[in-house]
């Protein structure tokens, strides 16, 4: 990762590193300062999901959101397709929470399900940090850029962290 030589421009990239981690902890993490809970999103529950839904539908005229019985809008086309290293995040935070559930299963406890949907104040989340996420993409693309045009601090010049420093945080 490249780190700049000029404290403004280190500021901001700190500043919008705190930012992203805030959100991306869905708010848990590096809360500003007298900060409430993340903002809420653009999508709203239209028609409540009822049961375990077997399946989602994006319809992109509409920016609708099926998810079972229920439907999220507006949901945007660029939300909808957001991915991460060729994750398409939407849609795999969904289909671990259909009744026939994808992805792998690791032990006997993944088999422990609820019998009704209880998401939806989760999904409004995701949702609000995925727009959110968007959002500033360009502001994060312009500051890499102005990074990358100034002067980087050399690796050799950056100490080497110890094993102590490697280890996660305790709670």
């Amino acid at each position: 990762m490249p780190i700049t030589g000029n404290p403004d421009l280190f500021e901001r990239a700190v500043a919008l590193g705190r930012d992203l981690l805030w959100w991306h902890t869905w708010g848990e993490r590096f809360t500003p300062a007298g900060q409430t809970p993340l903002a809420k999103g653009q999508a709203k529950e239209i028609t409540p999901v009822t049961g375990v839904p077997d399946s989602f539908s994006y319809d992109p005229d509409a920016q609708r959101l099926s998810v079972g019985t229920g439907v999220f809008a507006p949901v945007s086309p660029e939300a909808w397709s957001f991915e991460v290293s060729g994750l398409k995040v939407l849609r795999s935070w969904l289909g671990y929470r259909m009744k026939i559930r994808k992805g792998r299963k690791s032990s006997p406890l993944d088999e422990i399900r609820p019998d009704r949907w209880t998401q939806t104040n989760e999904l409004l989340l995701v949702l609000s940090i995925i727009e959110h996420t968007i959002e500033v993409t360009p502001q994060a693309v312009e500051l890499l850029d102005e990074i990358l045009s100034n002067p980087l601090i050399p690796t050799t010049d950056l100490p080497t962290p110890t094993d102590a420093f490697r280890k996660p945080p305790k709670p």
